[in-house]
């Protein structure tokens, strides 16, 4: 259950946002729940001092008839709750840039007076959403352990494009989306690691069918989505076509 703050001097905002919020919940499998509303940021800060909420959701406005600011407020939090996610709803867009000087790393900025309040929390909520499943996805997904440089690393079985053995030595070139690792292993225990979802594309070549935009039988050449390419085995040309047409 994701924890939700809210911190307007207008209790006309606080019952907007908190419905935007409401029904956000009722239209997604994201379950929040409204913690603390507040008008004055003592109120929310004294809450969450008892609470101690790690990752909470905090809709603050900028200007606050109080002895400090949304943003000030927004600094007060992110030292309570390092994981905090901040969501400034103002009308005085001018202050945005204060929030990079702090370094608040705030998630959104909504403006709240433009007759889109609902939607704009609702788009925001929905990114945020998003971006959390993907991370947890990520924090999942099965990984190899390559001894790269002079220490291990454990990577992402999908980031990799294909990798190929260099010739008359024992180690790899791996070929990610932007940068390519030397790998100190044997092609053999490579292809032990990544399974069967890898393709022997031609002698000393592993390649990820996942990554491949398109493959030439003409040419015998793979190219992948990154723009890099390698050529196949006439032999290896079933297994490429196959793995294209799923």
């Amino acid at each position: 259950m994701t924890k939700v703050y809210i911190c307007d001097d207008e209790p006309f905002w606080i019952e907007q946002i908190e419905r935007a919020v409401s029904d956000f919940t009722v239209s997604s499998d994201w379950e929040m729940t409204v913690l603390c509303k507040s008008c004055h940021p003592t109120g929310l800060l004294e809450y969450l001092l008892q609470d101690k909420t790690l990752g909470g959701i905090y809709f603050l406005d900028v200007i606050l008839k109080s002895e400090i600011n949304g943003i000030e407020l927004g600094a007060k939090i992110r030292e309570l709750d390092p994981e905090a996610v901040l969501i400034f709803v103002t009308t005085h867009d001018e202050l945005v840039m204060e929030t990079f000087r702090l370094k608040l790393q705030a998630a959104d900025y909504i403006i709240k007076d433009n007759g889109r309040l609902n939607s704009q929390i609702s788009d925001t909520l929905h990114a945020l959403d998003q971006h959390y499943s993907n991370a947890a996805k990520r924090l999942s997904a099965p990984r190899i352990q390559l001894f790269i440089g002079s220490s291990y690393h454990f990577i992402v079985k999908d980031d990799i494009y294909f990798v190929e053995s260099q010739k008359n030595r024992h180690k790899l070139l791996v070929h990610m989306k932007s940068e390519v690792f030397t790998a100190a292993m044997s092609l053999k225990d490579m292809a032990e690691q990544l399974g069967d979802g890898f393709i022997m594309c031609r002698r000393g070549c592993l390649v990820n069918p996942q990554h491949i935009a398109a493959a030439d039988p003409v040419s015998r050449e793979i190219r992948f989505d990154n723009g890099e390419s390698c050529g196949f085995s006439y032999r290896a040309w079933k297994a490429v076509g196959e793995k294209l047409s799923r």
